[in-house]
């Protein structure tokens, strides 16, 4: 999904995608949104919270030229801890 517009259409999308995988069976996993240094992390934690929406995990990667924004533990422990 990349360069789709965040939050929305993103968390729509988001949103459809995860009831659609735990319909079929509750075990698979799903997670975001995938973005570079930790780009857009907090706001899609916080919306699927807000949302009430399924959150088994909190992806991102690294970026070569922005190694400065390399993710920290502290910050993805942040985020885990507000999804519960």
């Amino acid at each position: 999904m990349w360069g789709m517009p965040f939050p929305q259409p993103y968390m729509t999308l988001y949103s459809t995608a995860a009831a659609a995988l735990k319909a079929v069976h509750p075990s698979l996993r799903v997670g975001g949104p995938a973005t570079m240094c930790l780009e857009d992390v907090a706001t899609f934690v916080g919306n699927a919270t807000a949302m009430k929406l399924p959150v088994d995990f909190v992806s991102t990667h690294a970026c070569e030229r922005r190694a400065r924004f390399l993710p920290t533990s502290g910050c993805l422990r942040a985020c885990a801890e507000r999804l519960g």
